[in-house]
């Protein structure tokens, strides 16, 4: 197989998970274990924003996120958004993470007494990053 025919089989697998957004994660899930070619194809579409929650201060998805990211690092090319809450514990962990194509950052839950020297920790480590929102916590009445 020459270079170009690779090339031109990695295209139409890229070309075939595009028409896979719109449907369900769960298609793509599937698509990304039938080979290695549709896999990077469809590992690209499934990981494009990663959201972080949190249950009552605890985020176990951020240590699902650092699991998965150690185990697979090529995954953290693909992430291009990253929605997290300003929990201390949460913004230690993910500053420890190099988010090279990192392209925007939403924080949630932003107050006046924000770690502001960990939310530089993680923005730091994206060289990538273009944007960054600041979302105030709500107040309760």
């Amino acid at each position: 197989m020459t270079a170009a025919t690779v090339m031109q089989v990695q295209e139409l697998c890229s070309h075939i998970a595009g028409f896979l957004v719109s449907d369900t994660s769960t298609d793509l899930r599937s698509t990304s274990l039938i080979s290695r070619s549709l896999c990077a194809a469809s590992q690209l579409h499934l990981f494009p924003t990663v959201t972080i929650v949190t249950a009552g201060g605890n985020a176990p998805s951020v240590a699902r996120l650092q699991s998965v990211l150690e185990s697979s690092p090529h995954l953290v090319l693909y992430i291009r958004r990253l929605e997290v809450p300003i929990h201390a514990g949460t913004l230690t962990t993910l500053a420890s993470i190099r988010f090279s194509g990192l392209r925007a950052v939403g924080f949630r839950g932003f107050k006046d007494n924000c770690p502001m020297e960990l939310m530089h920790g993680l923005t730091s480590r994206a060289p990538s990053l273009r944007k960054l929102t600041l979302n105030r916590a709500r107040s309760s009445l």
